[in-house]
């Protein structure tokens, strides 16, 4: 099973100090990196558990957007 994992790019922080976050996996022996379209603060992403933090209907939604990018 491939691992899939969550990041960040640290150089490009936007100006409301949000990051676009990126889902990056293996397929067939090559990186495949894309945009998952969602932006968050990075106090409120959690790389390791690959989720946002926080309980608003607004961020279940884009875990949903999350977790739709990884399947």
């Amino acid at each position: 099973m491939n691992r899939i994992t969550l990041y960040i790019n640290p150089k490009q922080k936007r100006a409301d100090d949000t990051y676009t976050v990126y889902v990056s996996t293996v397929v067939c022996g090559q990186p495949v990196r894309f945009n998952t379209g969602i932006r968050s603060c990075f106090e409120n992403i959690d790389l390791l558990r690959g989720i946002i933090r926080g309980t608003t209907k607004e961020i279940k939604d884009r875990n949903l957007i999350i977790n739709n990018c990884k399947s």
